[in-house]
């Protein structure tokens, strides 16, 4: 008769591999869940400086204003531009207010054409565009920017829109020729 060894593991040993995999888990998830911030703030100041160059070289290309805006309501067949809506979605257009009479940075439904749309930001992050482009940024047929302050007023060329998702933020910086920069920021 043979004795065989018998395989496997027994309880203690068991707990005791369990126990080192909670606390490395311990340790691991919020590091995981703070890469996922990151990533989501990454991704959406990456979309909204796309719009804001797509913006910038359609107004060079065709001659005209073309403005970006923050909406509540930026899928809908005529989107309203509005105040520090931007986390909401935002909306690339034509902006012929110069053929209306009405203020920049505000669409109007006959004149302008919708050039792009975004959605809302995913899980609750906020966008804010400061005071000179609180409600919209807008460049000119040479490329310069122009921010559109609350309630429509046009203001100066410069200023900066801040995305945050709990402490971890980037602020897109537009200089007076409408260039772009991209900065980490710690938002409060």
């Amino acid at each position: 008769m043979t004795i065989r060894a018998q395989s496997g593991v027994t309880l203690i040993e068991l707990l005791v591999t369990l126990s080192i995999a909670v606390i490395l888990m311990t340790i691991a998830v919020p590091g995981f869940q703070d890469f996922f911030r990151r990533n989501r703030v990454e991704a959406a100041t990456s979309d909204i400086v796309a719009a804001l160059n797509y913006a910038r070289s359609e107004a060079i290309r065709r001659g005209v204003r073309v403005s970006v805006c923050g909406s509540s309501n930026p899928n809908a067949a005529n989107p309203t531009c509005e105040d520090n809506k931007w986390a909401e979605g935002w909306v690339v257009f034509v902006d012929n207010s110069h053929l209306t009479g009405n203020a920049a940075g505000v669409f109007d439904s006959g004149q302008d054409e919708v050039l792009r749309v975004s959605g809302p930001l995913p899980d609750g992050g906020s966008i804010s565009g400061g005071t000179n482009f609180a409600r919209a940024v807008s460049y000119l047929a040479s490329g310069i920017s122009q921010g559109i302050k609350a309630g429509g007023t046009t203001g100066l060329a410069n200023g900066s829109l801040t995305v945050c998702k709990d402490t971890y933020g980037r602020q897109i910086a537009i200089n007076n020729t409408g260039r772009i920069s991209v900065s980490a920021y710690t938002c409060t």
